[in-house]
């Protein structure tokens, strides 16, 4: 595994720590993680215990979309 992606799944540990949850978009916009399923992976894979909540919303052209909101 190489250091950067061991440095950004540190980063989404402990974002998730510090502001409850994470999703794709947080992680994006805080450390340009694109990869964030890839990260709560190997987080799990460590036996953390995050949960992955289904969440709905509405994008800019008004369809409904979903994604994942992931917590400790």
């Amino acid at each position: 595994m190489a250091n950067a992606e061991i440095a950004q799944t540190e980063l989404v540990l402990n974002y998730i720590k510090e502001n409850g949850s994470i999703t794709q978009k947080d992680a994006y916009r805080e450390f340009d993680c694109t990869r964030l399923a890839a990260k709560i992976f190997i987080l799990r894979k460590r036996g953390y215990p995050i949960k992955s909540t289904l969440e709905k919303s509405r994008n800019r052209y008004g369809k409904t979309i979903c994604y994942a909101r992931y917590s400790l």
